[in-house]
């Protein structure tokens, strides 16, 4: 009997180990920080032996710690990318951030606990309700499942009274083409913008439109390792102001997010409004597989753009 126990006692505890690791190995999700105009300090909590890295939608200005014992970062302020390590096995400090205009600060925690993510998408920049892109619709016909859920959002916002906290949100629908985009050959009525980084290349070409801006894109995979494609994180700023965009896409995978190696995504990215200056930060993420590497963000940068003749969209 004794030696019955001993060995349940034993099975119990290599399937506690089991449920254990698969936990621990489990990498949290992503989280996406509201920071525009912030009531509270969100509070971010590390792990020791895993990192954590920030992208924010707007460079970086600015970034200071309490106590550089605690953490150790790694800034790549263009990208608003940041990089944070634990240096040991507990403590606590501050972090102070400017980005988009917005100075945002942390509370960083190190303790052996769950980790709050892996990955912190922060919004610092508020969205121009006045601007939203709506598809038309014909008369009569009851309103989309997703413009319901939008009006009622809206309704239990107005209901709320003014004495609540407004949302941020960064509205980005998206839409399956049917086959893949070209871009504009004529002279004189866009500008291309070309990127590279760790084997992934990116075009980008601005043209105006009688009803706003469109951006056509095309992004090249040929890395080695597939990436995600994420469209409700694309950020779209219009002379500083981001702004609701939507995006036609044509995508390299049927699954509508994978860009595998040496697949190529095209599509176009419209904006109902003018501007003169025009900035789309278009992100990839690493997969569950290669999920330690960083993202990749491009940032295309279109100057005088309401200078350029209008282009009858096709």
């Amino acid at each position: 009997m004794s030696r019955l126990l001993v060995t349940l006692a034993f099975i119990a505890g290599v399937a506690l180990s089991l449920q254990g690791l698969a936990a621990a190995q489990q990498a949290p999700p992503a989280l996406v920080v509201l920071a525009a105009n912030p009531s509270t300090r969100p509070v971010i909590v590390l792990e020791p032996g895993f990192g954590l890295v920030m992208v924010f939608d707007a460079p970086i200005d600015f970034v200071a710690l309490g106590d550089d014992q605690v953490v150790a970062l790694s800034v790549k302020g263009e990208e608003g990318i940041i990089g944070v390590r634990p240096l040991g096995s507990g403590g606590r400090t501050n972090m102070h951030v400017q980005a988009g205009g917005v100075l945002v600060v942390f509370e960083v925690r190190v303790s052996r606990g769950p980790r709050t993510a892996d990955v912190i998408r922060v919004v610092t920049q508020r969205v121009e309700a006045s601007a939203q892109v709506v598809p038309q619709q014909a008369p009569g016909q009851p309103p989309r499942p997703a413009e319901r859920k939008e009006e009622q959002r809206e309704e239990r916002r107005k209901e709320g009274g003014a004495g609540r906290p407004e949302q941020v949100s960064v509205p980005v629908g998206w839409e399956r083409l049917a086959g893949p985009v070209a871009f504009l050959t004529e002279e004189n009525v866009a500008r291309l913008v070309e990127l590279s980084e760790r084997g992934v290349r990116a075009a980008f070409q601005a043209y105006r439109t009688p009803v706003g801006i469109e951006v056509r894109y095309q992004v090249t995979n040929t890395s080695g390792v597939p990436w995600n494609v994420v469209p409700y994180r694309i950020i779209v700023r219009a002379d500083g102001r981001i702004v609701p965009a939507r995006v036609l896409r044509y995508p390299a995978s049927a699954d509508g997010r994978t860009l595998p190696h040496g697949g190529v995504e095209t599509g176009i990215i419209s904006v109902g409004e003018g501007a003169r200056t025009l900035v789309v930060t278009f992100p990839l993420y690493q997969d569950a597989v290669h999920w330690s590497l960083l993202p990749i963000v491009f940032t295309a940068r279109f100057e005088s753009v309401n200078a350029l003749p209008e282009v009858r969209s096709r």
